[in-house]
C-alpha cells in the first residue's frame, strides 16, 4: 500500500481506525515478513517476567540507557523508533488516532506525533528509573497498557514495536556500547515490560467489550 507508492485512503474517526486496525497485523507486513519478525522476535514474548534480569543486566541498562539520555533528546529517539516502526509496517500509524490522517511526510511536523514519540520514550524512561522495584514498575506498566484499550493492539504490533525501539535504541547508544550482551538485556526487559502492559490491556479489553482483543464484536 504506501511501500507501492499508491496511497490507500486513511481512517478519518477513531471508529475508522479501530476497524482498521484488525487488518494492520495481516497486511502491515506479507506472511513471509511477518515469520521474519516473530522469529527474530520471539523471545521478546517468550520470556517469562519470572525470569527476571541479573544484576549485570541492570547495570547494563542503566548505563546505556544514560548514554541515549546524553546523547539526543528522547523526542529525537521516539521519532526515530516511529519512523522504522512505520518502514517496516506503514498500515500501523491507523493504531494512532490522533495523527492517522497526516501524510507520512509530514508527520515528523507534526505535533501530536512528535508529544506521542516524546510520551514513548518518557514511559521508557520511567521503566529504567524503576527497574530495582519491578513490583512497583508492574502497576505501573499495567495501568499504562489500559490506556491503550478500545485499539484492536495485538502481540504482533508489540513484536513491531520492540524491534523499531530496540533498533532506534542500538543507534543511539552505538555500536561499541550496544553489544549482543546490552541487546539482550533490552531484549529481556521489553519483554517484561511489555506482558504487563498486556495484561493491563487485556483486563481492561475484556471488561469493556467482553475479550481482549479491543474491539467490538462484529
Amino acid at each position: 500500500l504506501y511501500k507501492s507508492g499508491v496511497r490507500s485512503a486513511r481512517p478519518k474517526t477513531v471508529k475508522e481506525c479501530k476497524m482498521a486496525s484488525r487488518a494492520v497485523a495481516t497486511v502491515a507486513l506479507s506472511t513471509e515478513e511477518q515469520s521474519t519478525a516473530t522469529e527474530r522476535n520471539g523471545h521478546l514474548t517468550s520470556e517469562r517476567t519470572d525470569e527476571l534480569l541479573s544484576e549485570q543486566q541492570i547495570r547494563d541498562i542503566v548505563r546505556t540507557w544514560a548514554i541515549v539520555e546524553g546523547s539526543r533528546e528522547l523526542e529525537d529517539v521516539g521519532i526515530n523508533m516511529f519512523e522504522r516502526l512505520f518502514q517496516i509496517a506503514p498500515l500501523a500509524v491507523m493504531l494512532f488516532p490522533k495523527f492517522a490522517n497526516v501524510p507520512v511526510e509530514k508527520l515528523k511536523y507534526d505535533e501530536n506525533y512528535r508529544s506521542h514519540a516524546t510520551s514513548v520514550m518518557q514511559a521508557v524512561q520511567l521503566a529504567v528509573s524503576s527497574i530495582d522495584d519491578l513490583d512497583g514498575l508492574f502497576s505501573t506498566l499495567r495501568d499504562l497498557g489500559t490506556v491503550h484499550t478500545g485499539l484492536g493492539i495485538q502481540d504482533i504490533h508489540f513484536l513491531l514495536v520492540g524491534q523499531s525501539l530496540l533498533a532506534a535504541l542500538g543507534a543511539a547508544i552505538g555500536v561499541e556500547d550496544f553489544t549482543p550482551e546490552v541487546q539482550e538485556a533490552w531484549t529481556k526487559f521489553y519483554a517484561i515490560v511489555t506482558e504487563k502492559m498486556k495484561e493491563g490491556l487485556d483486563e481492561a479489553n475484556s471488561l469493556r467489550y467482553g475479550n481482549s482483543s479491543g474491539l467490538e464484536d462484529s
